[in-house]
């Protein structure tokens, strides 16, 4: 839910669009959902780019395209465009300073964004952004923006390559759950699990507080500027640098300051930070309304299953009986070839020739699931030995063992995880080429489907790759058993992860293999269970990772923007030449009246604290906002 302590005030709620906004239309980057619409919504948040910035430079297109997968609608805007934006109330209510492009800024832009915040507008202040001036000269002692942050920071004339520090991250539940970081990406501190030496003295990892955790290892570091003083504002997360991330009301405005390199983690596979940090400034703080990127706004999970060899043949028939195939679909990856391990040992799940998996494999289609590939013919060989520069000798494995499952299934293979998820480059444009959509991701964990980023570089068009959910360092059943993780931990991270998806109208990945799922039965006959219930209240859904990519390509070619109407109304108009059908909006029921669909078909509905429309299909759709009348008196004071 919103967090009301944070909450903008409601007298921000839409500034009076200038020209400026409609002139930016050849500012916005490709990948953003449309050139004029989006330049033209009310709820566009702008990102500050230098002027000489290259509108398809990865460091700002990572930007947009995170903002259109959380809903929101982000637009690259010049420094001299915002420069320019009318004194009387520039058409953004927010703003983005991005760290890595824009490391330097003039005093003009300083004093400009300084302003804008003081009369009113929204500013996420994020790492080394306005660190230098023009020249590439630390101009001042500490950086220009720590007023504005709340905290002095950025010390290099002092410290130089201690001004900044890497340590772990941590903040208490209340404000991770506000976040919107799901369970399991942060583990609780307590006195047992001993601190790396890395932690400067006093700066220890509190106790009852929740640090970040990487998947197969329980450190995680990030890299943060020292900062010094008091924080002017409620500090959110912190580390041995200082502040890591805080808010804070700045005249008539607001900053939230994030002293991390968001863009930078971004673009090298670890976006979870950049998207939560992003989605919380759009929906809770300037309480824009946001497109969920769930079908009819309802959240879910995907179960995937990697069968790597002939031992999980077993374990599936004790599944069934417990009950586990009554539920799904799942997305369930097998990797084909006779053997496992090494060539002939013979240990494989055989598709072509052995009569027993391919009875399974029709009993998995029958039940709806979606077949997909693990990887290339034999699991340890591939994982292991599949690399940057070898995809002429490997990508026959991944021909074979696509073409030996569609022969089973009668139906193309859509979907792919990689085995010991090593997947190079080169496998995603493969894929990409040969119609799979979808594939299983160990990096950008804890994330929902996303467009990766790698080295730099975006490295999906239509493809999606759906990152694992891990608890602290351990992902998969096997993990946890050979981790000794207590069941009740984990169940009660399985439940939380599912009313996580569904109270967040999103969707994450849970993996695992049939032969550690076995001695785990009674504790998933408990889940899905729970499951069974959110089912019921039409919260939860088993969604396939085909499914939902089709979904989010489909979702990719909506237009749709907020536009001022008549009599001071707002009017959220969207159209899409694929149809609207299961696009939901949600909005905030405390901002906003009951909506009122006056063109196309929707259905509008309450749920908790938010006002969901959810198309009925047709091409074009056209929807009354109407603010509260108390949002309204707080606009006219």
């Amino acid at each position: 839910g919103m967090m009301g302590m944070w909450r903008a005030k409601p007298s921000l709620l839409f500034g009076i669009l200038s020209v400026g906004a409609i002139l930016l239309a050849a500012n916005v980057s490709d990948s953003s959902q449309s050139v004029v619409d989006a330049a033209v919504s009310l709820d566009a948040i702008a990102l500050l780019v230098p002027d000489d910035a290259d509108l398809k430079d990865p460091r700002l297109t990572l930007w947009v395209d995170a903002g259109r997968e959380e809903g929101l609608h982000v637009i690259a805007v010049r420094d001299s465009d915002f420069l320019r934006a009318s004194m009387d109330g520039p058409p953004w209510r927010g703003a983005i300073l991005p760290d890595t492009i824009h490391r330097s800024a003039t005093e003009g832009l300083v004093s400009k964004v300084t302003r804008y915040v003081e009369g009113g507008g929204s500013l996420m202040l994020v790492g080394d952004a306005g660190i230098v001036d023009q020249n590439g000269v630390y101009p001042q002692a500490r950086s220009r923006f720590s007023q504005l942050a709340g905290v002095d920071y950025g010390f290099y004339e002092e410290l130089k390559d201690k001004a900044t520090l890497w340590g772990s991250v941590w903040g208490d539940k209340g404000t991770l759950d506000g976040l919107g970081i799901p369970p399991g990406a942060t583990i609780a501190q307590t006195k047992m699990s001993g601190q790396p030496s890395t932690q400067l003295p006093g700066q220890e990892v509190p106790e009852g507080s929740y640090k970040f955790a990487r998947y197969g290892d329980e450190t995680l570091h990030y890299p943060a500027f020292v900062t010094r003083g008091t924080y002017d504002g409620q500090v959110l997360l912190r580390s041995s640098s200082g502040v890591v991330a805080g808010f804070r009301r700045a005249g008539a405005g607001q900053v939230l300051f994030i002293n991390l390199p968001l863009a930078y983690l971004k673009s090298r596979t670890d976006g979870l930070l950049l998207h939560a940090f992003l989605r919380h400034f759009g929906q809770d703080l300037l309480q824009f309304p946001v497109l969920t990127a769930v079908p009819d706004g309802i959240g879910g999970m995907v179960l995937n299953w990697h069968m790597d060899s002939n031992a999980a043949l077993p374990p599936l028939e004790k599944m069934r009986k417990a009950g586990l195939f009554e539920q799904g679909p799942y997305s369930i990856h097998l990797t084909a070839g006779p053997d496992a391990r090494a060539f002939n040992d013979g240990l494989g799940l055989h598709v072509s020739d052995s009569s027993v998996t391919q009875t399974w494999i029709r009993y998995f289609v029958q039940r709806g699931n979606a077949v997909g590939s693990h990887g290339g013919w034999i699991h340890d060989y591939f994982g292991l030995n599949v690399n940057d520069d070898n995809q002429k000798d490997f990508e026959q494995y991944l021909t074979l063992n696509k073409e030996a499952l569609e022969r089973i299934t009668g139906l193309p293979v859509r979907e792919y995880s990689a085995p010991v998820g090593n997947q190079p480059g080169w496998v995603t444009n493969w894929l990409q080429q040969h119609g799979i959509r979808a594939y299983y991701f160990t990096g950008n964990a804890s994330m929902a489907p996303t467009q990766t980023y790698r080295d730099g570089k975006k490295a999906d068009i239509d493809g999606w790759s759906f990152p694992i959910s891990h608890l602290g360092r351990v992902a998969s059943f096997e993990e946890m058993s050979r981790d000794g993780i207590p069941e009740n931990v984990l169940l009660e991270w399985l439940d939380s992860l599912a009313d996580f998806c569904a109270d967040r109208h999103t969707v994450r990945l849970f993996y695992s293999h049939p032969p550690g799922v076995v001695a785990y039965l009674p504790l998933m006959q408990k889940w899905l269970q729970k499951i069974t219930e959110l089912s019921a209240q039409n919260r939860f859904h088993w969604y396939t990772m085909s499914s939902l990519a089709d979904f989010l390509n489909l979702r990719r070619q909506v237009e749709w923007r907020i536009v001022r109407a008549k009599r001071g109304r707002l009017d959220l108009i969207a159209q899409s030449p694929v149809g609207l059908a299961h696009l939901a909006w949600a909005l905030s029921a405390t901002v906003y009246e009951r909506p009122k669909v006056s063109e196309g078909k929707a259905t509008v509905e309450r749920r908790n604290e938010n006002w969901f429309i959810v198309a009925q299909g047709e091409n074009n759709l056209s929807v009354e906002l109407t603010l509260n009348s108390h949002t309204e008196s707080g606009r006219s004071r």
